[in-house]
Formats: structure tokens, sequence, C-alpha cells
């Protein structure tokens, strides 16, 4: 346990007071106002103040330990759903691919006859699109 600090003074001057307790000290009695009550009062709130300050410079400590924990578990969950989404990224790209090779086939043969299913196929490609696959299969094949 740290030291709890009385000042003790001739002078009865409040501003003085208050730089001192602002400066550590946990009291400040001026010898005008000493009496056995006032000064045993004084030390047992020192004491008090000194405890409970320790008890919160603990508990900071804890608080301040169980954030770095806490973000540390946080950055490797994070680090997971990445890992995560890159594989079910990269185990839908051959699927949308297909589909997205299917959806011109049907197209390039079978438009003029297809009506509205033309919309569908349309959209199928639109979704493909969206998500890369054109891009990658225009890459793929100038890559070969």
């Amino acid at each position: 346990m740290g030291a709890a600090i009385i000042v003790l003074t001739g002078l009865a001057d409040d501003s003085l007071a208050l730089k001192l307790v602002q400066g550590g000290a946990q009291d400040f009695v001026a010898k005008v106002d000493v009496t056995g009550n006032n000064l045993t009062r004084a030390i047992l709130y020192a004491i008090e103040r000194e405890r409970l300050e320790q008890k919160f410079r603990k508990l900071n400590e804890e608080l301040e330990q169980r954030i770095k924990e806490r973000t540390a578990e946080l950055e490797s969950t994070n680090k997971e759903l990445e890992a995560f989404s890159y594989s079910v990224s990269h185990d839908l790209r051959g699927p949308l691919t297909t589909l997205h090779g299917f959806a011109d086939l049907l197209l390039e043969k079978y438009g003029a006859e297809l009506g509205k299913a033309r919309n569908y196929l349309h959209k199928i490609k639109s979704s493909c699109d969206a998500n890369g696959i054109a891009d990658r299969r225009s890459t793929e094949a100038s890559e070969s």
C-alpha cells in the first residue's frame, strides 16, 4: 500500500489546499482546525482514499489487460472470417463460371426461341458478371 499523505500547515489557504491535493496529497489540515477528531478523521479518510485509489489502479490495469486479450481474440476471429470468406468465394467461382458459360451457350444457340426465358439467362449472366466471373474468364482465356 502507498503512503497516505496529509498536509498539516499553519496556513488556512483553500487555493494552496487544492494545489496540494492535486499534487497527490489525500487531505489538507490547517493547524487552526486541528482537533483530535479532525486529525483522526483526516488520517482515516486519507488512508481510505489511498486504498480506493490503489484498488482503482488495479481494476484499471485488469481492464486494460482484458481489452488487450479481447482485441487479440477479435483479430484472430477476423482473420478466420477472412480466410473463410476467401474460401467460399474461391469455391463458388467454378460453379458460377459454369452457369455463366451455359447461359452463354443457351443464348447463342436458342436465344431466338427462348422468349421471356432469355431475360432470366441475362440475369444469370449479370449476377455472375457482378461477382467478377466474366472478368476471370476473359483473363484466363488471354493467359492460355
